[in-house]
Parts: C-alpha cells; sequence; structure tokens
C-alpha cells in the first residue's frame, strides 16, 4: 500500500498502469484505480492542487461508471460532487439487503476525508465502515477499514 506508505510518486506510476492495463483489457472504466488515485493526488499536493491534476487528467474513453455508488465515489474524488451527496446514498441505500454499500460507501469517504487532511473524520467513517452488517471476512473490502486505522494509528 504505497498510498499509507507516503510513496507517492511510486503509487502514481503504478496507478496510471493500473488504470491503463484494465482500461484496455476490460473496455470499461478502471473506477477504484481512478479514486485510489484521485486519493493519492489529493494526499501527494493537497486538495487543491491534486483536484486541479485530476481534472486536467484524461477521463476514460469508456464513459462513465454504471455502478451508482461507486459512480458517487468517483465523483466525490474527482470534485463533480459534495461528500454530503455520498453519505445520503449510503444511509438511502443501507436497506438494500444484497449490497455492501455501507462498507464501501463507508470506507470511500473515509479514504476521501483521510486524501483531504480530515484525520478524525476519515477514523470516523472507517470504524463505521468496520461495522457494516453485511460485510463477510471473504471480501478483502472488509479488511481494507481495519488496515487504515491500523496503519492510521
Amino acid at each position: 500500500m504505497l498510498y499509507y506508505n507516503q510513496k507517492y510518486p511510486e503509487a502514481l506510476e503504478q496507478l496510471d498502469r493500473a488504470i491503463d492495463r484494465y482500461e484496455t483489457l476490460y473496455e470499461q472504466v478502471a473506477t477504484e484505480e481512478r479514486v485510489w488515485r484521485a486519493a493519492v493526488l489529493s494526499r501527494y499536493h493537497g486538495r487543491e492542487t491534486g483536484l486541479a491534476k485530476i481534472r486536467s487528467s484524461p477521463p476514460s474513453p469508456y464513459g462513465t461508471e454504471t455502478r451508482r455508488l461507486m459512480g458517487a465515489v468517483l465523483d466525490l474524488f474527482e470534485g463533480r460532487v459534495e461528500e454530503e451527496e455520498v453519505l445520503a446514498m449510503v444511509e438511502e441505500a443501507r436497506s438494500n439487503p444484497y449490497g455492501n454499500y455501507d462498507l464501501y460507501g463507508f470506507f470511500y469517504i473515509g479514504l476521501y476525508r483521510d486524501a483531504c487532511g480530515l484525520a478524525g473524520p476519515a477514523r470516523a467513517a472507517m470504524e463505521q465502515a468496520t461495522r457494516a452488517l453485511r460485510a463477510r471476512q471473504d471480501d478483502v473490502m472488509y479488511h481494507f477499514p481495519r488496515l487504515h486505522l491500523l496503519w492510521r494509528t
């Protein structure tokens, strides 16, 4: 996790390759990779400069993310929506018996806050993600907020 080890140039190189590889291979938006890239840029350069670099980057040639929550998360990191919109979507979707909206939503909100340098609010969101009711230990995302809390304490 180059992001957590503050190896931002290396993280950007790796993520740029991953985005190119994923989008070329699958012909769809590499959403998670683009979210992490935006997090690295914001953490490395500060939110405003990071956002300018994000906005000057070429968009995916494959359109937009089709998963509603992940599309909103990417929009948050790329400065197209506010955090409140994503939080409202997570709260609204928590009643969905088939999804892990609370795990994914609160993790990415926590990552966004962390990338913006908001340690306390990031921790609060990560703690909410660890309490996600439908999270399964065999899902790698189950471990991400826990690792974040370990690395940021």
